[in-house]
């Protein structure tokens, strides 16, 4: 099992690597690649791994999020235009309630995307249709790990600070018990002679 330390440094990195926002899908793909691995039994050498995934997934990853970024953004501008608005008929009621179900449908995709980058080789296109697929088949693992996300981020921002320090490579880690399930199901089976 990951370590207090293997998850604070891992955090370290994915933080570091970050920091330049453009690189927050690569990031977020190598830390996922690692915590994948953890799960799986796979354990090797923390920071070359993580650097070795940063570096072979950055072009998928980059793209990925950048589109993701462009489409979060237009989602959160969408909202802002409803919210300023004095919506009180049926068919503003209607369009709201279509707007909360791609916006939670966009979440759950956001929780498989990287970690599918980080198992399967696939186009981008086929990885992004497979995050949606996989993130309404699985809606129970689906809400449990956007509910492990958010905890700990409230716990950490109003009750445990340090905690933050942590929460990336813990909630990787966390989601990856689920996500490894749930891959092994799409992973082909060799047929029996």
């Amino acid at each position: 099992m990951f370590s207090k330390v293997s998850l604070s440094n891992v955090s370290f990195l994915w933080t570091i690597c970050s920091i330049p926002v453009v690189t927050m899908g690569a990031s977020t793909t190598a830390l996922y690649s690692v915590t994948l691995k953890y799960v799986r039994g796979e354990e090797g050498y923390l920071t070359s791994s993580f650097f070795r995934a940063f570096r072979e997934n950055f072009r998928q990853s980059t793209i990925v999020w950048l589109l993701s970024l462009a489409a979060g953004l237009f989602l959160f501008a969408d909202f802002a235009v409803y919210y300023r608005g004095d919506y009180k008929n049926m068919v503003s009621m209607a369009l709201f309630i279509l707007f909360m179900g791609v916006f939670v449908t966009f979440i759950f995709a956001n929780l498989y995307v990287y970690p599918l980058l980080a198992y399967f080789n696939n186009s981008i296109r086929h990885t992004v249709y497979n995050a949606l697929v996989m993130a309404l088949c699985h809606l129970p693992s689906s809400i449990a790990m956007l509910t492990i996300s958010f905890a700990l981020l409230a716990i950490g921002m109003t009750f445990f600070p340090p905690l933050l320090f942590v929460a990336p490579g813990m909630a990787a880690y966390l989601h990856s018990r689920f996500l490894r399930r749930i891959f092994d199901q799409y992973l082909t089976q060799p047929e029996e002679a």
